[in-house]
């Protein structure tokens, strides 16, 4: 726990057999500029009560089938989850900031679980050498918002087991990419926002749920296509939940197919 004071392990490692806990708004600080890796090899609680959340930089979670909850939103730079050891996010809508060290495309690994619950994965991460990879992995919402322009390119598809249970989000800096030759597909349950760009290829993105979603394009040109589209709400006929709603112009290059569910055209056409 640090309630107050600057810890700085500088170029050293260091390894919790519990949890970690920021419990003021201000006070209390993680120094990470010496490139230590922080392992968290017992099962905890990993908590940060700050206004501005503490990038604590580097960490891996490997222990003996351990598991690290979230208490809170918190921020790291580089995470990686061993075999055999969980992250979970929790189920009360927290943010897990992922913010990127220097030249590092790959900035979390996962091998063992990383459990999603109802809390949303943030890419702020921005590679000085290239692009970032979104790990192909189970999420809830994701979201890519980096400070300045990077491409965050998937390295798998966001379908099946590995479909997002909520929302994505495409920041204003953010190109998200589903990678010339691969076309990785992406589901999603919940809403889409695009205010960056989405290279969309020749991939497919679905709409899956059972409540309304909202699919916020961005407007026209490039960056704010889909190639492939495939509506699939099973909401209850009839009611808003069956409901896939277009905020922005809709432009489809490739197939665009209704499977189930009610495309409100209230304001906007599809091209």
């Amino acid at each position: 726990t640090i309630t107050d004071g600057d810890l700085s392990p500088a170029a050293f490692n260091t390894t919790l057999g519990g949890g970690l806990n920021f419990t003021h708004a201000t006070n209390g600080s993680w120094d990470r500029t010496g490139g230590g890796t922080l392992t968290f090899d017992g099962t905890g609680t990993w908590t940060d009560a700050g206004t501005t959340k503490r990038d604590i930089g580097t960490i891996t979670i490997d222990g003996a089938a351990i598991t690290l909850t979230l208490g809170s939103s918190v921020k790291a730079s580089v995470i990686t989850i061993a075999l055999g050891d969980t992250l979970s996010l929790a189920s009360s809508g927290y943010t897990l900031v992922i913010d990127g060290d220097g030249a590092t495309q790959t900035v979390l690994t996962v091998t063992g679980t990383l459990t999603p619950g109802t809390s949303t994965v943030r890419y702020s991460a921005v590679n000085s050498g290239g692009n970032v990879n979104v790990t192909t992995t189970t999420y809830n919402s994701l979201q890519f918002s980096p400070a300045s322009a990077e491409n965050y390119d998937l390295t798998g598809n966001l379908t099946v087991s590995n479909a997002l249970t909520g929302s994505l989000t495409i920041g204003d800096n953010a190109t998200l990419d589903v990678v010339n030759g691969s076309n990785y597909g992406i589901t999603l349950a919940g809403d889409w926002s695009n205010s960056g760009l989405f290279s969309e290829r020749n991939g497919t993105v679905t709409f899956n749920s059972t409540t309304q979603q909202i699919i916020t394009t961005g407007g026209g040109g490039a960056g704010r296509y889909f190639y492939a589209l495939t509506l699939n709400n099973t909401g209850t006929d009839g009611t808003a939940n069956d409901d896939i709603v277009i905020s922005g112009d809709l432009n489809i290059d490739g197939t665009f197919t209704i499977t189930d569910g009610q495309l409100r055209l209230d304001t906007n056409n599809p091209n």
